[in-house]
């Protein structure tokens, strides 16, 4: 895909400075339905689920979820096809997430996400794959922090606006850059400005495709959901994981690791 907007993008030599920004749509997850926890059967955890306020469990989930996440990441696929796989649908659920943390209130007046930066004309820069997944393994490893504490600030009744603001918004940087993770070691033939334009494409569509996957798994995804093995983003993952197993067999370890149980 990368190599057929190059041939449309070359002939340009624009000097003009690349996108650098997109917007969340709010009605983002207008349409499907949203992910709810599973009831507990076990008294023991029913009694400690009492003990916190409303929310707590999806906050463990999250932040559960963000260990998987970054678990996932720090996989080198042999395959592009595994790779693809596991990155789309982590940079979905994180884009999903970053909505229900910041893009569904009113305060918020703008939904804006920053893009990652593939090249600068004026520096001559071009980023690298090793460089990105840096700032994104790096970046899920710090928004995993944000979520425990997130999870002890809401268990003691504390704010807690103010963080989700500044996760949400982390999560969804990171979700287009890992949906532009293929797209790194661009050629200077290529202008910043058509890098740039081909990156807001790519997060564009990955917002598209994050609105219409709840017609694949009946909720929408979120990264709640990886924390889980039963959970439906994450049964929809083993099902349609590709057969040699790398990206099943990743979120399979990375939930035994960093997973919730029961």
């Amino acid at each position: 895909m990368f190599t057929a907007f190059c041939a449309y993008a070359a002939h340009s030599k624009s000097m003009k400075t690349g996108y650098k920004h997109i917007d969340l749509i709010s009605t983002h997850l207008a349409e499907g339905e949203a992910y709810r926890p599973e009831l507990t059967r076990d008294p023991i955890e029913e009694a400690r689920r009492r003990r916190y306020p409303n929310g707590n469990v999806i906050n463990e989930e999250q932040a559960a979820g963000l260990e998987v996440a970054r678990a996932v990441m720090g996989n080198d696929f042999g395959t592009e096809k595994e790779r693809d796989f596991a990155y789309g649908h982590i940079a979905e659920e994180l884009v999903n997430t970053a909505y229900l943390l910041f893009g569904q209130t009113e305060e918020v007046m703008r939904r804006r996400q920053h893009l990652p930066i593939l090249a600068e004309d004026s520096s001559d820069f071009r980023e690298t794959r090793s460089g990105i997944l840096y700032h994104v393994r790096s970046g899920l490893g710090q928004a995993a922090e944000r979520g425990h504490t997130l999870t002890l600030m809401h268990q003691r009744g504390l704010e807690t606006s103010k963080l989700k603001t500044t996760l949400g918004r982390q999560l969804g940087n990171l979700a287009i850059a890992i949906e532009c993770i293929q797209l790194t070691n661009a050629p200077h033939g290529m202008s910043e400005f058509d890098i740039q334009k081909i990156v807001r494409f790519y997060g564009v569509d990955l917002m598209r495709r994050s609105r219409a996957r709840h017609q694949d798994i009946g909720v929408d995804p979120s990264v709640a959901q990886l924390s889980r093995p039963t959970t439906p983003a994450a049964i929809e993952w083993s099902k349609q994981a590709p057969t040699t197993n790398e990206a099943y067999e990743a979120l399979q370890q990375a939930q035994r690791d960093f997973g919730l149980a029961g």
